[in-house]
């Protein structure tokens, strides 16, 4: 009888242990990366889209900013980025994007170091790429982990200087999804400034929220949006840009 309960005993473990083994794993199966492997390219379809007070603004280059920044503008295209080295990226665009050929440095997080002027799209890989580095280890489904997202380069390059309180925002990821290879990832963040006028309260903020989609360890989709707004009662304006990248 003792030895039929260590048979069954062992039998069920083994069952117990086949089980497991085959049941999907929230887990993602690869490290994920802003950037293609050393040696390798990501061929993107990379799109703009801003937007003032909910309308659309027309095609092409808004007036061009200190230091050769654009204000962010509709367009779309391709982007190319091939991993030279270890410490640096080349970036190209073409098909209708604003002008860009680049090869910039690359810290061991795999940040971009910032070009010059900026560029919208070079800016959205370093915001993954800061995402991703401040990421909990092994990225499983419902991590949660925050990053400061850093303000994109129109916001400051403007007449006035921006306050250094909203030069960057605390932003809160999660883990949405992992389904083998595939990992979905969400994350936003707001800062608002209230204050009392004569004329009454008055608002000041802006928010961004990243929506990525990782397939094999490497970007698939990635979306960010900025929201830049504020007023008071009756004379509100708010400024949206959405900037995504798309692997081919």
């Amino acid at each position: 009888m003792r030895h039929f309960s260590r048979q069954t005993l062992g039998v069920t473990l083994t069952v117990v242990v086949i089980v497991a083994f085959f049941i999907p794993q929230a887990v993602a199966d690869a490290s994920l990366s802003a950037l293609p492997s050393v040696g390798a390219s990501q061929v993107f379809s990379a799109t703009e889209h801003y937007s003032m007070n909910g309308m659309s603004m027309p095609p092409g280059p808004l007036p061009t900013l200190k230091d050769g920044e654009q204000m962010p503008h509709d367009q779309s295209g391709t982007l190319t980025v091939t991993r030279a080295a270890a410490d640096s990226v080349h970036i190209a665009a073409s098909d209708g994007l604003d002008t860009f050929d680049q090869t910039p440095q690359v810290d061991a997080q795999g940040s971009i170091a910032p070009p010059k002027p900026q560029y919208t799209f070079v800016e959205l890989l370093s915001n993954v790429a800061a995402v991703l580095a401040a990421a909990p280890a092994p990225l499983q489904k419902d991590a949660t982990w925050s990053v400061k997202l850093t303000s994109p380069s129109w916001m400051s390059s403007g007449r006035l200087p921006l306050p250094s309180q909203m030069s960057s925002v605390p932003a809160a990821f999660k883990v949405v999804s992992v389904t083998g290879n595939s990992v979905s990832v969400h994350g936003d963040g707001k800062f608002e400034n209230n204050i009392q006028t004569i004329r009454g309260p008055a608002t000041s903020g802006w928010s961004a929220s990243i929506d990525c989609k990782f397939m094999s360890g490497r970007i698939h989709m990635c979306s960010k949006t900025t929201t830049l707004g504020g007023g008071m009662p009756g004379a509100q304006f708010n400024m949206s840009d959405v900037v995504t990248l798309t692997a081919k």
